[in-house]
């Protein structure tokens, strides 16, 4: 079997991947009118509390690196953002970019802002704001949450340079999130108390769905090699199916899959939301399921033609919609400015939307076969290096013969990483990218079972 090296990570989870091609939360500016006006007007809170019987109603908040207990009550007064009396947010919107300073556009964004907070800390989301940048926040979604957050936190934790801490945040994504400066900031100043892990675990176990789809326990396997982060896993292999995720020896290799799945199967054309206005944005929760279900409706129906034809006139007939100019050379993306300020390119043609058609049975049998072929793989001598932030390399057992003991022997060596990098390259692992393969220098750790291995089967020097 050839070398294989699979792309994955924590951001693939992100919904609506056909919409804008960033996501993000900026900073607006308004006019001095605006804000006369919008200091007389505040808007009504409710609490959001933590709720550990619905999978997911567990956000969580940082405020300048530091944990906010729950429950949370976010609110507007004025132009403020307020969460449990702290204020974190001005005028706050997707693009960054300047907004008009009509009083109703400001007070709308606002409003429309604190309830998507509210909204997605009740599915389970974490939020780090940043009070130095009103409105500057790093958003994490539910399942990334659960299973990459918590080794982001460990890093954050540790003694580690604010160098090294920050080249982890970036290989999370952050930094399209947040400024150079707020992430070091975040770096320095990071708190958590265990509640915190406490919380995580529990949004873990219950995305899991252990209860409802049970437990699958493999045969020891003696064979293959696993390595995690670049740290080896001592055998045998236990391969277990948790419910919806699958482990090896305790470490995730498989998120759990989402359930249940929502089926947008495109019968009926869906009506615009009554609360998609002038001064909504291109972000919005509402828009972004409308436009989903209008592609599955336009696919299901229409031809690709006339669903670019008619994608794009939904577009354009928007409300928020300032202007709509198709791409001078791909004539399927279409160029969205909204009149706050936003733009954004959509794709007309292809939007898949949530057409998944499973039920409880082949999503449980899907798992399952991935379990049995990790199983079957390491059974046969098969290597896998696996990386809790994304991507993994595997390889057959003629590969796994001849590269992994000349790994071990590059990284138990003397030379610098650089010339470990090289090495490993020359190796066989040459489309592998750097950054990758510093990783697995940064986390190589000598292993006695492992060296004894090696020299049981002769490949050790």
């Amino acid at each position: 079997m050839n070398d294989a090296v699979l792309k994955y990570g924590w951001r693939s989870f992100l919904r609506w991947s056909w919409l804008p091609l960033m996501l993000g939360v900026g900073t607006y500016a308004q006019e001095e009118a605006t804000s006369r006006r919008a200091d007389r007007e505040e808007s009504s809170a409710k609490q959001v509390a933590v709720d550990d019987s619905v999978p997911g109603a567990n956000g969580i908040v940082f405020i300048d690196g530091t944990y906010i207990e729950p429950p949370y009550a976010i609110e507007r007064r004025g132009l403020e953002l307020i969460i449990n009396d702290r204020p974190f947010g001005k005028t706050v919107g997707a693009s960054g970019e300047g907004l008009s300073g009509e009083p109703d556009a400001v007070l709308y964004r606002l409003e429309r802002q604190r309830q998507q907070y509210e909204d997605r800390l009740l599915d389970g989301y974490t939020y780090f704001f940043f009070t130095a940048n009103a409105g500057a926040a790093i958003e994490c979604e539910t399942y990334v949450v659960a299973f990459g957050l918590p080794r982001i936190v460990a890093v954050l934790r540790s003694n580690r340079s604010i160098d090294e801490k920050l080249a982890v945040l970036r290989q999370a994504g952050w930094q399209y999130q947040a400024s150079e400066e707020q992430l070091k900031d975040l770096a320095s100043r990071f708190c958590a108390p265990p509640a915190f892990d406490e919380r995580i675990q529990q949004l873990a176990q219950s995305l899991m769905r252990i209860e409802e789809f049970g437990e699958k326990v493999g045969e020891p396997v003696g064979a293959g090699f696993v390595f995690v982060d670049g740290r080896y896993v001592d055998a045998p292999y236990v391969v277990v199916r948790r419910g919806l995720a699958v482990f090896v020896n305790d470490e995730l290799i498989e998120p759990p899959v989402r359930w249940p799945v929502e089926r947008v199967m495109g019968e009926t054309d869906p009506a615009l939301p009554a609360d998609v206005v002038r001064y909504s944005s291109l972000y919005d929760d509402a828009l972004k399921d409308y436009l989903l279900r209008k592609a599955a409706y336009l696919q299901a129906h229409y031809g690709p033609d006339k669903e670019r034809d008619l994608m794009k006139d939904t577009l354009k007939r928007l409300p928020c919609v300032k202007e709509a100019i198709v791409d001078d050379v791909y004539p399927d993306i279409l160029h969205v400015s909204s009149f706050i300020g936003e733009r954004v390119p959509f794709g007309l043609v292809g939007l898949r939307g949530r057409r998944i058609d499973v039920d409880r049975e082949s999503v449980l049998a899907r798992v399952e076969s991935l379990r049995e072929n990790y199983e079957g793989r390491l059974r046969r001598g098969d290597y896998y290096f696996f990386f809790h932030e994304g991507g993994r390399i595997t390889g057959g057992a003629d590969k796994a013969a001849e590269l992994v003991p000349r790994m071990v022997r590059i990284l138990s060596s003397t030379e610098s990483s650089d010339v470990k990098v090289r090495e490993i390259q020359r190796a066989g692992l040459n489309m592998v990218d750097e950054e990758t393969l510093r990783r697995i220098v940064a986390g190589f750790v000598e292993s006695p079972q492992l060296k004894r291995r090696l020299v049981d089967s002769g490949d050790a020097e």
